[in-house]
C-alpha cells in the first residue's frame, strides 16, 4: 500500500484546500510540503511548486477525480465573475 500525489499545490493555501476536500470525502490524505524550513525560496529553485497532496494508492483515481471536479468549478466560478465585469 503506497501513496501517491494527486495534486501539485502551488501554495500552502491550494495543499490546504485540496487536504480539506478530500478528507471530507473521506479520503486519507495528507500534505507534503517542499519547503525547507529557514530557506525560504531554496526548494523553489531545487523543485517548482509549494508540495502536493497525497492519497493511498488504491484512492487515487476517485480522489483525483474529485479533486479535478472541484479545480474546474473554481475556473468556472472565475471565468463566470470575468464575464459579468465586462
Amino acid at each position: 500500500m503506497g501513496i501517491k500525489a494527486v495534486f501539485k499545490a502551488p501554495d500552502e493555501f491550494s495543499a490546504i484546500t485540496i487536504h480539506s476536500l478530500l478528507k471530507e470525502e473521506g479520503f486519507e490524505a495528507m500534505i507534503q510540503s517542499y519547503q525547507i524550513p529557514m530557506y525560504p525560496g531554496v526548494s523553489g529553485t531545487i523543485k517548482p511548486g509549494w508540495g502536493e497532496v497525497r492519497v493511498l494508492e488504491e484512492d487515487f483515481e476517485e480522489a483525483k477525480k474529485i479533486v479535478d471536479i472541484y479545480l474546474e468549478s473554481i475556473e468556472s466560478d472565475v471565468e463566470g465573475e470575468n464575464e459579468e465585469q465586462q
